[in-house]
């Protein structure tokens, strides 16, 4: 018993240092290089496990492939020492051939997350390739393979033809061409199997004759609301028997299409492309499709388009080439979604231009509701709608339409642009750049969204949003020279004329003549360089340009009224006069016309420019004059109404907190305005800011000291504060002081029109 143990345990013993002596070299018949290439071969695949796995295998489904492989022939190559494996490599070879068409299953799984007929079929040749040569290798036949190919040929050649007749029909995402190539082979192997050997002078028989090989069908897809409708007239290849993974694919591509939105497009590509069918006519059409679709909707989506070649008889391809050359191609009565759909892209390929009708888009619109019918969810219909509601006109019924197209996906953003310039044009600035903001969330490069934001920024008088927005567009394309103005003007309200003026000579360039670049110019002269000659000479080029009238006459009046000459405040005067008379004159005259009368101290005059710019406009500056003028009156409690406004309305603003003390005091508020100074006069800055807190605190002392000291300090921030000087010449006066003399003086030298001093000035002059 102890001899029997005794030789199980060395039994075991060579078994298991089998491998140790095969790794060496020192089994008989094996050499070190066999060993050293077995243990490669194994080692390798364990590497690239290790390695795969270290990047998880996302996507790498050939490094699966060869990891198993490398690891299963290093194993097999390991146990063909003798007494591990009881067949020699010689007999044992096509195993290798068999590993292969094992390994390639599970990667095709790790990458599809399902098994793909395409790649089934190479799968199991290669293990029947490896399997044939295994029954001779092994013995099970007592034939050898030379004798057994001869006297079953005629079977083989049969097998092989219904083989590759079964891969033509099977699989259903190969291309029209490949199944007529592979098909003629098949049956002349079927034929010469099934037909007896013919002597070489006799003439073979005809080849049976063998039927068209259907396509891909292109029936909408089967969902709710949306019935296929398949015609005789549409662009569909011929049907194939429906439930198979072709029809699938189809509909899946189809609805992604009728979806209407980037992503689904681009998706729609991708799937074309990975089932091969950019050469079959579904793929090709479908391909052109969404190739126009998205050039015309979407031209601001990057992506890499295929080459478009549809074939030229299919329905789709018509409606397209008819939009290319904006040709309105119309539906047939029971045609499918993309047949009511496509026809309307001639319409946005023409919009803007002079042969834009408005009865042509009104009379889209019975099939653009077809096509909702048919398929509610998609996007393209509901925007082209609102496309024509805005275009005629109808903007309550445009912005409903935009509202559904972005409610179905943020990913139209063409509709979040045509809403956007709805309620832009509706004064809704804000509600407008939300929504545009949301589609840059969704699209963070699109121009498009970016140029229509700047807009919004614009018309919104944002200037330091539309600063930055504009910049960034103007600094990609120099030539718009409608954004290059708007970038102008934009500079130029936040005082950085510099980088205006640089604007206005890249503008030059193209075109030295535009009345609102000369107004820009002007206003650079002025305001910047304080050249008001320059200016002037800019402004007196258009005087009668009625492209911006309006502003610029404006402008150039309010220089003229400013001016030290008496023959330029005549003509200003004059000018002011033509344009108050016409019909409707617009809200710059008017502004100019109470500014005028305000520093006229005409208030009766200004009180109604003042009232038309608040029943209109109603801006601070509006809110600041409406103070000025009821001040003037001596209407004390609508000029504190007023200033609350301007307060509230602008909390942070210095000057309507100034306007808001003042009123306070002159109301008899004496407390609640030294309070509000009290809280502000330690945070405002040095300088004039300052200088207007101490003068409006003067006018809460009560003691002639305090109040003198107020005024004192006053003129001590800022020494030609206008206000202080008046109050300091006012108490002197009143004291019958010579130093009141003085204190005139120097305000007359800051304001010599001033109404109120010029009658002191003539009772010092007498």
């Amino acid at each position: 018993m102890f001899h029997c143990r005794s030789d199980n345990f060395l039994y075991r013993t060579d078994a298991c240092t089998g491998g140790i002596r095969f790794s060496s070299g020192s089994q008989n018949g094996i050499s070190q290089q066999y060993a050293l290439l077995a243990f490669l071969f194994a080692l390798s695949g364990a590497g690239a496990g290790v390695a795969s796995f270290a990047i998880k295998l996302n996507e790498r489904a050939p490094h699966l492939f060869f990891v198993c492989f490398s690891i299963l022939v290093g194993i097999f190559l390991f146990l063909s020492a003798p007494t591990l494996f009881p067949f020699s490599f010689k007999q044992a070879w096509p195993l290798i051939v068999v590993f292969s068409g094992l390994v390639l299953s599970p990667a095709v799984w790790r990458k599809y997350k399902m098994l793909k007929i395409k790649f089934i079929a190479p799968s199991l040749a290669f293990i029947a390739l490896g399997v044939c040569p295994l029954v001779f290798s092994f013995r099970m036949l007592p034939l050898k393979s030379s004798q057994f190919i001869l006297n079953w040929r005629p079977l083989l050649l049969l097998l092989a033809g219904v083989f590759l007749i079964s891969l033509t029909l099977g699989i259903k995402t190969m291309r029209r061409a490949a199944g007529r190539f592979l098909i003629l082979p098949a049956v002349f192997l079927c034929s010469c199997a099934t037909q007896p050997a013919v002597p070489h002078d006799k003439p073979n028989s005809p080849a049976p004759t063998v039927s068209k090989i259907p396509d891909l069908p292109a029936t909408p897809p089967q969902t709710s609301g949306s019935p296929a409708h398949p015609t005789a007239e549409s662009a569909v290849p011929p049907p194939v028997p429906s439930g198979g993974a072709a029809a699938n694919i189809a509909a899946e591509i189809r609805a992604l299409v009728y979806s209407g939105i980037p992503s689904s497009l681009l998706k729609a590509l991708n799937l074309i492309r990975a089932q091969n069918l950019s050469n079959g006519e579904f793929g090709r059409t479908m391909n052109a499709v969404i190739v126009y679709m998205l050039q015309s909707l979407y031209p601001g989506v990057q992506g890499q388009l295929p080459a478009s070649s549809p074939p030229q008889n299919a329905l789709y391809t018509k409606i397209l080439l008819g939009a290319d050359k904006g040709i309105y191609t119309a539906p047939p009565p029971n045609g499918d979604y993309l047949e009511c759909v496509l026809p309307f892209l001639a319409l946005i390929k023409d919009a803007g231009s002079a042969t834009e009708d408005s009865a042509r888009l009104l009379a889209s619109l019975p099939d653009l509701e077809r096509a909702v019918a048919l398929y509610p969810n998609g996007v393209a219909p509901r925007y082209f709608i609102g496309f024509v509601y805005e275009k005629t006109g109808r903007f309550t019924e445009a912005r409903a339409a935009y509202s559904e197209a972005l409610a179905l996906s943020k990913e139209c953003y063409p509709a979040a642009l045509g809403l956007a310039r709805l309620l832009t044009n509706e004064g809704q600035y804000q509600e407008a750049a939300q929504s545009l903001s949301d589609s840059l969330m969704v699209f963070p490069g699109n121009m498009d969204i970016k140029r229509q934001l700047a807009i919004t920024y614009y018309e919104m008088e944002d200037w330091p949003r539309a600063d930055s927005a504009l910049a960034e567009i103007v600094q990609k394309n120099n030539k718009n020279g409608d954004f290059i103005l708007m970038y102008a003007r934009t500079l130029i309200e936040r005082e950085q004329f510099a980088r205006a003026q640089s604007q206005l000579d890249a503008y030059a360039l193209i075109n030295a003549h535009n009345p609102h670049y000369l107004f820009l110019q002007a206003r650079v002269q002025a305001e910047g360089f304080h050249n008001r000659d320059a200016a002037l000479n800019y402004l007196r080029v258009f005087r009668n340009a009625p492209a911006i009238e309006g502003e610029a006459l404006a402008y150039m009046v309010k220089l003229l009224l400013e001016s030290d000459k008496t023959e330029e405040q005549a003509e200003g005067k004059r000018i002011l006069a033509e344009l108050l008379v016409k019909e409707n004159p617009s809200l710059a005259v008017i502004e100019l016309a109470a500014a005028d009368a305000i520093r006229r101290e005409a208030w009766g005059e200004a009180r109604p420019y003042v009232r038309r710019l608040l029943d209109e406009r109603r801006s601070s500056a509006d809110l600041a004059n409406a103070y000025t003028v009821e001040h003037g009156l001596n209407n004390n409690a609508s000029a504190l109404a007023y200033a609350r406004e301007l307060f509230q309305k602008e909390p942070s603003n210095t000057e309507a907190a100034l306007v808001y003390i003042a009123a306070l005091i002159d109301t008899g508020r004496t407390a609640e305005a030294a309070s509000l100074i009290d809280a502000r006069l330690s945070a405002a800055p040095a300088g004039a800011v300052k200088s207007s807190y101490y003068y409006l605190r003067s006018r809460t002392r009560s003691g002639d000291e305090s109040r003198l000291n107020d005024l004192r300090s006053s003129l001590f921030e800022h020494p030609r504060n206008l206000q202080s000087l008046i109050a300091m010449f006012e108490y002197y006066y009143r004291q019958g002081d010579r130093r009141a003399l003085y204190y005139l003086k120097q305000a007359l030298a800051i304001d010599p029109d001033n109404i109120r001093l010029k009658r002191y000035e003539k009772e010092y002059a007498n």
